[in-house]
């Protein structure tokens, strides 16, 4: 009896490893998914949204492995060390440093187009309001359609004396700065919907290459994102699986449309003569996408470097990832990035962090 019962113990022992390699494997896999292009196999960029929860399996299991069997606790660990980068950039933690006087605060924000508030006047909406009093020296904003009115140009020109305000391929972003806006510039690349605006400012001595992306959304219409938020909250396995496809299919669709603006974008930094780089905006997919990854090939997250936690930008039918993103130069220090959930105006929280030359 007590051999059945021992054959039985390592019988479930090796069940339970055979789970945890293949969760492991999965994971290894799921952490490198964004190295490679969508272009090349669009599912692939499907994988990095199951990345966390492969994470916190593998956690799972190794808690569980070091309580009841302790030598079966390395590949884990040998596991967890390989996706370490992609652990720190998806949940960075940060001791904070204080940004010395000098520093510049950077805001990158997507307004969702300044929706309309009841009985609030454009010069006191709360988008227009959080921005003017935000202590930003350097405001991006994507999607900013009513950015452009009269009155709200008023409240901001109190604040930022250069402003520029421009459409890329039917999407409005702008710029507000304390400092000269040298240009702007349109990059180049195909999109219907989307677009990346170059700006040069004149920072003290020094000009800065400040680059505003908004790139491919998700293609998910009002109606497909409401039904994913009743799944999620109604938790209704049969309807999960009939749209499953659909949703699927429409993610890596949009994720191989970036993938080439995002190769635009860093062709474009390569080839700039800029010294100083800040990169900013709203990537439309989470950190461990393509999109990140290409970019932070020439630049630092200012995030990642600085700042701590998940950092969840989007908010809005249980979507939460961080999609925003304010990248540096490597002769750029970031200091104190955060994303404000203070206010909820918008679809997305803003993202700022102070920088020094």
């Amino acid at each position: 009896m007590s051999k059945i019962v021992t054959y039985s113990k390592k019988g479930i022992r090796y069940v339970l490893m055979l789970i945890n390699l293949a969760l492991m494997g999965l994971m290894v896999v799921c952490a490198f998914s964004g190295h490679i292009s969508p272009t090349h196999f669009r599912y692939l960029a499907l994988l990095q949204y199951f990345f966390p929860y492969l994470l916190l399996a593998v956690l799972a299991f190794t808690l569980f492995w070091l309580v009841f069997h302790w030598k079966n606790i390395w590949l884990n660990l040998l596991a967890l060390l390989i996706c370490a980068p992609s652990i720190r950039t998806l949940c960075p933690i940060n001791l904070s440093k204080e940004a010395p006087e000098d520093a510049i605060k950077v805001l990158t924000y997507n307004t969702f187009n300044v929706p309309k508030e009841k009985g609030v006047d454009w010069k006191d909406h709360s988008i227009v309001r959080y921005i003017a009093e935000s202590g930003a020296d350097i405001v991006c904003c994507q999607e900013c359609k009513h950015l452009e009115k009269k009155e709200i140009d008023a409240v901001l020109a109190e604040v930022y004396p250069y402003r520029n305000s421009q459409e890329a391929h039917r999407t409005t972003l702008a710029c507000f700065s304390k400092y000269p806006i040298l240009s702007a510039e349109v990059i180049d690349y195909e999109s219907e919907n989307n677009g990346s605006i170059a700006y040069r400012l004149l920072v003290g001595a020094d000009t800065l290459l400040l680059i505003n992306n908004h790139f491919e959304g998700s293609h998910l219409t009002k109606g497909e994102r409401k039904d994913y938020e009743e799944i999620i909250r109604e938790r209704d396995e049969q309807q999960a699986k009939a749209q499953a496809r659909g949703f699927a299919g429409k993610l890596a669709q949009s994720a191989v449309a970036r993938a080439p603006q995002a190769d635009a974008v860093a062709a474009y930094i390569s080839q700039a003569p800029e010294r100083y780089v800040v990169l900013v905006g709203d990537f439309n997919e989470p950190v461990l996408g393509y999109v990140h990854h290409r970019l932070t090939d020439l630049l630092n997250d200012a995030y990642t470097r600085s700042g701590s936690g998940l950092g969840n930008s989007y908010h809005k039918h249980y979507m939460n990832f961080r999609i925003d993103n304010l990248l540096v130069s490597p002769n750029i220090e970031a200091y104190g990035a955060k994303v404000d959930k203070s206010i909820e105006t918008s679809d997305h929280y803003p993202l700022s962090a102070s920088i020094s030359f």
